[in-house]
């Protein structure tokens, strides 16, 4: 971290850093210093107990300023900076337009954006078909994942910060998820490494009584590609030369055709360590899998082959870190 900040969170290429005497938070690229950094209106709370802290978002609703848990966010342009918060919070979709004038920091708030939606008047809070469990921007627009695979395209003003005045628009691209004949309870948006194509990663735990019906496998994990056009999702079974890596804070799709290294070939895809962990506490250790690589006290991936169907589970320390159960994410070089 530069001196006198500290790195907080992850967003893709993008690192939270807060400055250590104002607690302003900042999103810069560290592998771009020419790159203006963008202040964002969020507070970082460290916690004394594990070492590790919480990012909140900022902002005003009926005249009262509020915190609320952020879970991601992502950078559309240097003119819009969109967030979903965490345990379904009272922003859906929160749009900040950073300003190139210099404002007081305490003026600097998230909103609701200025958009229209199909279902303006429905009762949000009570129907998962608008609890976003993922974002991710693709071909100029802001796509929104819910609970029950309903896709929304946001197109949001991103280019000028005097656009944010115009109504933007929400489609409700995808209607229905894909039938899938289990629950899903983790799912995942990620363009494609030709950025082609949305994708849709969706993974669960099996429950003890389903477990002869997936071989015994410790995990089942799909694919899916938003197909636009016809508003539907399509099953994909082979990746090609890509890898996926998906998080709660940022996901991305490489080309790894050419590697010479087994462990990051294609049709793979790759999952944080402590996602993992948060649903396999609460469900029957496999027989046959060296579970004790599963360390919170050290960060660690899941490999799972689309192919084979077979994941594994890598620990990249003894289990000394000093930190209590730390927080995991991805972070993706820029260029």
């Amino acid at each position: 971290a530069p001196q006198g900040y500290r790195a907080c969170a992850t967003s893709g290429s993008w690192v939270l850093y807060q400055h250590e005497r104002s607690s302003r938070c900042f999103l810069g690229d560290p592998c771009s210093p020419s790159t203006p950094a963008i202040e964002v209106p969020c507070r970082y709370d460290p916690s004394d107990d594990t070492g590790d802290g919480r990012v909140s978002m900022r902002f005003c609703q009926d005249d009262t300023f509020l915190t609320w848990p952020l879970k991601k966010m992502v950078v559309c342009s240097p003119h819009l900076v969109v967030a979903t918060s965490a345990y379904n919070g009272p922003l859906k979709i929160a749009c900040f337009w950073p300003s190139n004038e210099t404002v007081d920091p305490a003026t600097l708030l998230w909103s609701e954006g200025d958009y229209s939606h199909d279902h303006q008047h429905h009762d949000w809070d009570d129907d998962w078909d608008f609890t976003y469990t993922d974002i991710a921007f693709h071909h100029g627009k802001v796509f929104a994942l819910s609970l029950t695979e309903n896709l929304y395209a946001f197109d949001l003003a991103i280019k000028e910060m005097s656009l944010s005045q115009t109504r933007s628009r929400v489609e409700h691209a995808i209607k229905e998820g894909p039938a899938a004949a289990v629950d899903y309870h983790n799912h995942h948006l990620v363009t494609s490494s030709d950025e082609q194509k949305l994708l849709m990663v969706q993974w669960r735990i099996p429950l003890r009584e389903d477990r002869t019906k997936f071989h015994h496998r410790m995990m089942d994990l799909q694919v899916f590609e938003a197909d636009l056009r016809k508003g539907r999702w399509s099953e994909v079974k082979d990746l090609g030369g890509q890898a996926l890596f998906v998080g709660q804070t940022g996901s991305r799709a490489l080309a790894v055709g050419g590697l010479s290294d087994q462990m990051f070939q294609g049709n793979h895809v790759f999952l944080l360590g402590d996602d993992w962990a948060r649903l396999h506490p609460t469900r029957p250790w496999c027989k046959c899998f060296d579970c004790k690589k599963l360390c919170y006290n050290a960060p660690s991936y899941c490999v799972y082959d689309i192919m084979s169907r077979v994941a594994s589970l890598v620990s990249l320390g003894g289990g000394h870190c000093s930190i209590e159960s730390p927080e995991m994410a991805w972070f993706f070089p820029s260029g």
